[in-house]
């Protein structure tokens, strides 16, 4: 998937990246805490250009998610300058799929 176009960073959002075949799973299970940096957890960035260089360098994921930061603090997510987590599952329901036109979609829907 190409992204459009790319923005900074936000105050209101948080952003995942991940492969496109991943897509289906976290479709039906949410974002599932794997090992990473502060443990077994779920790891977003502030802004989309991050979340995408750090896929870039794991996983090599071009997918771009997004979950409102009010959602994830009922997960009890930790939030720093350039990246947060939580334990926690992050349901479907909660996550938006960056499209090829550059909008925000539901990712179950």
């Amino acid at each position: 998937m190409k992204l459009i176009r790319v923005i900074k960073s936000s105050n209101q959002y948080r952003y995942h990246a991940t492969s496109e075949k991943a897509l289906p799973f976290i479709e039906d299970n949410g974002l599932q805490p794997h090992e990473g940096q502060f443990g077994k957890a779920v790891y977003f960035a502030s802004s989309e250009e991050d979340a995408l260089g750090w896929a870039e360098e794991t996983t090599g994921g071009d997918s771009l998610l997004r979950v409102k930061l009010s959602d994830l603090m009922t997960l009890d997510y930790q939030d720093f300058p350039d990246q947060g987590y939580t334990d926690q599952v992050v349901p479907s329901y909660m996550i938006e799929l960056k499209a090829t036109d550059g909008k925000w979609y539901p990712l179950k829907g």
